[in-house]
């Protein structure tokens, strides 16, 4: 190939390599909600209004249309990968216009559900396209490898084979020299 039609060639794949480089989406961690920390819920007591938990933690960030007596503070952090790393949610129940229960639970983990029953944490397997190659990389070696050992297994059985049939073979030639 003449020198002058590499180089536009040349030229096309480094623009390409740079263009794809450059491409690369920038995801920053998320944090969704208020910041719910245990030091400011235990700061809530029994009997208090709603005034002094608003002055405590703010105002609550989901405001119940069906229970006006119930203030919930979620808080909800997410990673770059978009994976939920931690969840925190503080109810709040007030009767006759003071508190009268407190619930906080905070979770960190792979993934988090939230559910009827409450916040459960489920393990869960990262799936992007580097573990996916991985993986199948990693299945690729267990299949190869089991096939070699099936390999050396029949070459194990074949031999075998052989070895006896040449002592039958040995029997034989013994017996019909012993009966001729």
């Amino acid at each position: 190939m003449p020198v002058k039609s590499i180089r536009p060639l040349l030229i096309c794949v480094c623009l390409s390599v740079a263009l794809a480089a450059g491409c690369a989406v920038y995801r920053p961690e998320i944090q969704q909600g208020q910041t719910v920390k245990i030091e400011d819920v235990e700061k809530i007591t029994q009997g208090m209004s709603p005034g002094e938990v608003r002055e405590i933690l703010g105002t609550p960030l989901v405001n119940d249309a069906f229970n006006q007596q119930r203030w919930d503070y979620v808080y909800n952090s997410i990673d770059r990968s978009r994976t939920p790393t931690e969840l925190s949610v503080a109810s709040i129940v007030f009767k006759f216009g003071v508190v009268d229960t407190i619930d906080f639970r905070t979770q960190t983990a792979d993934i988090i559900d939230q559910s009827d029953e409450g916040v459960t944490v489920q393990p869960r397997e990262k799936n992007g396209w580097f573990s996916s190659i991985k993986k199948r990389f990693s299945d690729f070696r267990k299949k190869r490898k089991l096939e070699k050992s099936e390999e050396a297994a029949e070459q194990e059985k074949s031999e075998e084979a052989a070895e006896q049939e040449k002592s039958e073979e040995t029997a034989e030639q013994e017996i019909s020299e012993e009966a001729g």
